[in-house]
Formats: structure tokens, C-alpha cells, sequence
């Protein structure tokens, strides 16, 4: 019997334990819902703020001066 097999008979245990802890599963599925909507905002405050100056003025120039509110809409909703 390896090291690695040694730890896995002892390690197992405790992780099927933590695993199926249904406090610890709803943690884990609350995660999984809001994961997409952290995403997408963490996206659209990228495409915002983004720390280049032509950046900004090349969307300004397409989409008006107002472009940015299109995507802090998320941060000022909060």
C-alpha cells in the first residue's frame, strides 16, 4: 500500500462528511446560482472602468457620452 492510498483511506472519510453536509450543499448551490450574475457584473465593471483613456473616448465617440451607464446599471442598483 502506497503513501497516496494510505492518505486517501483517511482523508475520504472526513471528506464525504463535508460533503454531504446539507448546510455546506446549500452554501454551494447558492454559489452556483449567483456565480453567473457575479460574472456578468465583474464584466460590465471591466468594460466601465477600464483604465484606458482611449478606450473610453473610442466608446464615447460610437455611443454617446452616456455610454457607460449602460453598464453601471448593476452597481448603481445596489
Amino acid at each position: 500500500m502506497s503513501k497516496l492510498d494510505k492518505l486517501e483511506d483517511k482523508v475520504m472519510p472526513v471528506a464525504d462528511k463535508v460533503a454531504n453536509n446539507r448546510y455546506l450543499i446549500s452554501i454551494r448551490d447558492g454559489f452556483y446560482l449567483a456565480m453567473p450574475l457575479l460574472i456578468i457584473g465583474a464584466i460590465c465593471c471591466l468594460i466601465a472602468y477600464f483604465p484606458a483613456q482611449g478606450f473610453l473616448d473610442f466608446m464615447a465617440g460610437i455611443f454617446g457620452a452616456q455610454w457607460n451607464d449602460f453598464f453601471t446599471v448593476d452597481r448603481k442598483s445596489t
